[in-house]
């Protein structure tokens, strides 16, 4: 016989898998489809920044990047000329 679990520890545990990490692969997915989100620089490294922003310039998807204090004003630059218009930063 099969345990059927109570309604709310069910509702939890597909709460827990939908806050799941998404890939890098998801990511880049969801910009080139258009959609926009909200980056910490802190947890990518510059060329998946860099593959974000061509995406984001080619989908029209805007991506906002937080905590950019570890980039030089040359790494900025160079996203921020990839994403032509469609990166924000937080400083």
């Amino acid at each position: 016989m099969r345990a059927v679990l109570p309604i709310k520890k069910k509702l939890n545990m597909e709460l827990k898998k939908e806050k799941m990490k998404k890939t890098i692969t998801d990511l880049k997915d969801i910009i080139r489809l258009g959609g926009g989100m909200n980056l910490d620089a802190t947890l990518f490294t510059l060329t998946e920044l860099n593959d974000f922003a061509v995406l984001a310039e080619r989908s029209g998807a805007i991506i906002r990047v937080k905590n950019t204090e570890n980039l030089t004003v040359n790494n900025l630059k160079e996203i921020a000329k990839l994403g032509r218009g469609k990166v924000i930063f937080e400083f």
